[in-house]
């Protein structure tokens, strides 16, 4: 999905750039250089011009295959669009993700080649303007006296949360189990695929994931979905959402 991409044709409502305005956090322009020159800056002034309320703050040009092909695109965008380029990203295979309907393919999933990553990452620091991306990132004009207050440290004391976390089940943003354990709560991961016996617990996270992928797997495990029936049936509070919301269905599929 790109910058403007949300529900339906406005570009005000779920995308990318509705959450940078809301947030008002600065906006770095990811645009491919694969096989353009000044066109690229035609691109980029297309992004400006289709919503000036956007505070795009600076380009990085991605699949750059040498320094003077950049400086060709540099010299362009800044020119045309008025906009500091920060760096660029030369083609790499070696840290291609595979892709599926509605994603990417997990990490559970696939062979995730850390040498190739250290390499790039090495490259990138000598390519993209590090410093100029970490002074953006403190441009945030949202005011942080406006967040309520947070949990004290204790409120979570003593509970304890199963979180669902194997192949079929692995879509969660680390900081809401950050801030889950901030508070007290004791974590334990278990998985509906492989486990036969729920973790002692009062509450129960099922998180988004591809169990269509595993469903037979899924049902053929019987003694976890009796044991999550009875954490059900004595009270336990179970959320679930995405796949996690399918595996406590009858039955998946059209």
């Amino acid at each position: 999905m790109g910058l403007y991409d949300g529900y339906g044709v406005d570009p005000n409502y779920c995308s990318t750039a509705a959450m940078a305005k809301q947030l008002g956090c600065p906006v770095i322009l990811l645009v491919d250089g694969k096989a353009v020159s000044t066109s690229l800056a035609a691109t980029v002034m297309g992004f400006q011009q289709f919503d000036p309320t956007l505070n795009l703050a600076g380009v990085i040009v991605n699949r750059v295959n040498s320094e003077a092909h950049y400086q060709l695109l540099k010299n362009a965008i800044e020119h045309y669009c008025s906009l500091p380029v920060l760096g660029y990203a030369p083609p790499c295979d070696g840290v291609a993700l595979p892709e599926r309907h509605l994603g990417l393919i997990t990490a559970k999933e696939s062979f995730v080649n850390q040498q190739s990553w250290h390499e790039f990452a090495v490259t990138l620091e000598q390519t993209l303007d590090v410093d100029a991306l970490l002074s953006l990132s403190l441009l945030s004009a949202l005011p942080a006296g406006i967040w309520t207050e947070r949990p004290g440290k204790t409120a979570g004391a003593g509970l304890t949360l199963a979180l669902a976390d194997d192949e079929a089940f692995n879509f969660y943003y680390p900081d809401n189990i950050d801030l889950l354990e901030r508070t007290g709560v004791e974590i334990v991961r278990f998985s509906p695929l492989h486990d036969r016996v729920l973790p002692d617990c009062q509450m129960i996270w099922l998180g988004g994931g591809y169990p269509e992928l595993y469903a037979a797997d899924l049902a053929a495990n019987t003694m976890m979905l009796k044991h999550l029936r009875a954490a059900h049936q004595r009270g336990a509070a179970i959320y679930a959402e995405c796949g996690g919301l399918m595996y406590l269905g009858e039955h998946s599929g059209g």
